[in-house]
């Protein structure tokens, strides 16, 4: 890999990074893979020296998916594929290794024996074995081994890791209590100059709410199945010309069984697409009664200005957060009726929605723009240091 300059800001001896995923990253598919995108890119920026490391494969999408990295991202150097961590780590030197997710982290463990010195830092998403008992709880899918599962593997991961970092408090918080001092909150998601407009287009002409998420993500699949089947009735009884877009990846069969009046799947779109739709939209919905970390499209549409209707749970990890409801630009209820009352409020009263959209898009540049972004990471860098030089006195 080519030497990069080094910013006096990164922490001595930290200059050789490894990020670790299960395989290519496709970061217009699902919010873990945009979030591995912008820790590639924040790294970068800050003047590491980044290499990516597949530890699998995702099938014939695999050259597609790394030119589309290497696009994005030219500075990186990518392996795939191509041998386990410790093959990978014995080739070259490494200052640190960021794993990310908990099944991926789980395999790096063992190739860690022969090098103490390398600084182990877990990027964990979310809490899944939280986020897996709360589907159970609501769905009732989800087995309890699988939970065991999960769970033994992320305490282990917090055992074994310097670091584990999430990207909300009450989920370092967990991780503190299992292994002191070693869970960190920090932002996942950096918003480029594209995320945080100057001008944000005004209400006058927008129409209908926007959800985003795929299918199979489950908190996803919730929260639009009962979006339809409860809270856009109760909107259309207010707002009868309302059309609910729903944008990711849903089957046929999966539309076709969700169609009613003013609903509409757009399919997977563009970043440049997908701003364009959130321009066009009295506001974003995201009735999500289950889940984990915080949620992007909660944190992607404060930064375009459009007002955000949610639960609790939605709103839950949103590091920008110091109050309720107006306040942030966020606007919360937890059963159908308060939600849909939520929305209907946002297409009648402009002055709501002017305060709504102002707040939400100057709250999230305080936490979520690159710069914030890359300065969180540099901490996030620095507390591995120290992590790992405790590590080596014990």
């Amino acid at each position: 890999m080519t030497p990069v300059p080094i910013p006096a800001a990164l922490p001595d001896g930290m200059r050789r990074i490894l990020v670790v995923e299960a395989g290519p990253i496709d970061p217009g598919s699902n919010a873990g893979d945009r979030a591995c995108a912008d820790l590639l890119d924040g790294l970068v920026a800050i003047g590491a020296e980044v290499r990516f490391h597949a530890l699998g494969t995702r099938g014939s999408s695999d050259g597609r998916l790394i030119s589309a990295m290497l696009d994005r991202n030219p500075e990186i150097a990518i392996s795939h594929n191509d041998g386990d961590l410790k093959t990978v780590l014995d080739a070259e030197p490494y200052d640190a290794v960021i794993a990310s997710r908990p099944g991926t982290a789980l395999v790096c463990g063992p190739a860690f024996d022969a090098r103490p010195e390398i600084v182990r830092i877990f990027w964990g998403h979310d809490i899944h074995a939280r986020r897996l008992a709360a589907q159970r709880s609501v769905r009732g899918n989800v087995t309890d081994r699988r939970s065991a599962l999960v769970a033994m593997a992320e305490t282990r991961n917090w055992e074994a890791f310097d670091l584990s970092v999430y990207p909300a408090a009450g989920e370092s918080d967990v991780v503190n209590e299992v292994a002191p001092g070693k869970g960190v909150a920090s932002p996942y998601y950096r918003l480029a100059d594209a995320d945080l407009p100057v001008d944000v287009p005004a209400r006058t002409g927008r129409h209908g709410i926007l959800m985003v998420g795929s299918s199979f993500h489950a908190p996803n699949a919730d929260a639009v199945e009962w979006a339809i089947a409860e809270i856009l009735p109760l909107i259309r009884a207010d707002q009868p010309d309302a059309v609910l877009t729903i944008v990711g990846d849903w089957s046929l069969a999966e539309r076709q069984s969700l169609t009613r009046p003013g609903v509409r799947f757009t399919g997977i779109v563009t970043e440049v697409a997908l701003r364009a739709l959130h321009d066009e939209h009295v506001c974003l919905l995201a009735p999500l009664r289950f889940g984990g970390g915080t949620k992007r499209k909660i944190v992607a549409a404060m930064g375009l200005g459009l007002p955000v209707v949610t639960t609790d749970e939605g709103q839950r990890g949103l590091l920008v957060r110091d109050g309720q409801g107006e306040t942030d630009g966020v606007g919360l209820g937890n059963d159908a009726g308060s939600l849909a009352a939520a929305v209907s409020k946002l297409h009648t009263d402009l002055d709501l929605w002017a305060t709504m959209s102002a707040v939400a898009h100057g709250s999230v540049q305080n936490v979520y723009a690159s710069a914030a972004y890359d300065d969180h990471l540099r901490r996030v860098l620095t507390d591995g240091v120290t992590r790992r030089d405790n590590r080596l006195l014990l």
